[in-house]
This record gives structure tokens, C-alpha cells and sequence, in this order.
């Protein structure tokens, strides 16, 4: 083979891997963004899911408080109405509602007043489940955007968290007392629940 072919071969076998280099750096420099873009996606659908979630069982343990004093029979319409108006009353404060269960208990015969105790018991530990699911959820996404590389660079490029996630992750249910207590700093012992 002559020195001129020779070269020449050089030269497009140099060609050829400086573009299959290309390739290979910008196809995984692509492949690499994608992974980043899906992992911060998959965690932005597990917070909106759990969010959803949450909805689904207030909804459901409301109407499921609300309906555990219409199903027990023999009480009055009044008693019932009652019932239905406390549990929305008290939806999200099970100190408040187990008060007023209390209250109530001259007007609940003791069978009842034992299942209504437990009914309020399991629905407020629903609630508290799926909240405790969520901030663990929200917990790792944050850990993930903020303290790996991963993360900054997905919220750099993409601009991740979105906003939507963004007003997920920072809600949180809880009730005006502990907002209060928040606050102040202070947590006052509710002298009534004490009697």
C-alpha cells in the first residue's frame, strides 16, 4: 500500500471515531438529561398520586363518620343531624371531635358511644397514615432536588419542582390550635379537655 493510501486511511479511520466519538458523547450526554428529566417526573407524579390520595381518604372518613351515626339505628333525627354537622365541624381535629364524643356520651348508648370511639380512632389514624405517606414522599424529592447533583442539574435544566408540586409538597393539613401554637411557640394545655 502506497504512503499517500496509507495516510489517507489514517485520516478517515480518524474521521470515523472522531464521529462516532460525537455520537457517543452527545447521544449519552442526551440519554443522561432524559434519566435526569424522568427521575425528577416519576417523583413529581408520586407527589401529585399521594396528593390525590390524601383527598380520597378525607373525603372518605368524613362521609364515613358522617354515616356511622345514621347506620347504628334507634336515634333521633336531631342526634343524627348532629352527628353529620360535628364531623365536618371537626374534620380535622380529632382533640375537638373526641370532645364533643365525650360530651355526647349521656345521648349514645354505651355500645354506641364504644364504636363511635373507635370509628373516630381508625379514621383519624387514615388521615394521619396518608399525611405521614406524603411528607416522607415530599422529604425524599426534596433531598433529591436539593442535595444531589442529580437533582440540581434537573432543576437547573427542567426548572423542577413544578408549581403544582411545589404547593403540594407545602401543604400540610393541620388545625388552627397547632397553627397557633407554631406561631407562639407556646403549647397551651386545652384546660377543657382535661374534664
Amino acid at each position: 500500500m502506497s504512503k499517500e493510501k496509507e495516510v489517507k486511511m489514517k485520516t478517515k479511520h480518524k474521521i470515523y471515531a472522531t464521529l462516532l466519538g460525537l455520537v457517543l458523547v452527545f447521544g449519552g450526554g442526551a440519554l443522561f438529561l432524559n434519566g435526569l428529566y424522568d427521575s425528577a417526573g416519576k417523583k413529581e407524579v408520586q407527589i401529585i398520586a399521594i396528593d390525590e390520595e390524601m383527598q380520597n381518604v378525607f373525603a372518605m372518613t368524613g362521609n364515613d363518620l358522617k354515616t356511622s351515626g345514621i347506620t347504628l339505628k334507634h336515634y333521633s333525627e336531631t342526634f343524627i343531624k348532629t352527628i353529620k354537622a360535628n364531623a365536618d365541624r371537626y374534620k380535622n381535629d380529632q382533640g375537638a371531635m373526641m370532645k364533643w364524643v365525650q360530651e355526647s356520651k349521656s345521648q349514645m348508648s354505651p355500645d354506641l358511644h364504644r364504636d363511635f370511639m373507635k370509628k373516630i380512632t381508625s379514621i383519624y389514624i387514615k388521615k394521619q397514615d396518608v399525611q405521614t405517606a406524603k411528607i416522607s414522599i415530599v422529604q425524599e424529592y426534596r433531598k433529591y432536588i436539593h442535595f444531589t447533583i442529580a437533582g440540581k442539574i434537573t432543576k437547573l435544566v427542567f426548572t423542577y419542582p413544578t408549581k403544582k408540586a411545589l404547593e403540594i409538597m407545602d401543604r400540610l393539613i393541620t388545625n388552627k390550635k397547632t397553627k397557633e401554637t407554631w406561631k407562639t411557640g407556646n403549647d397551651e394545655v386545652d384546660e377543657d379537655m382535661l374534664n
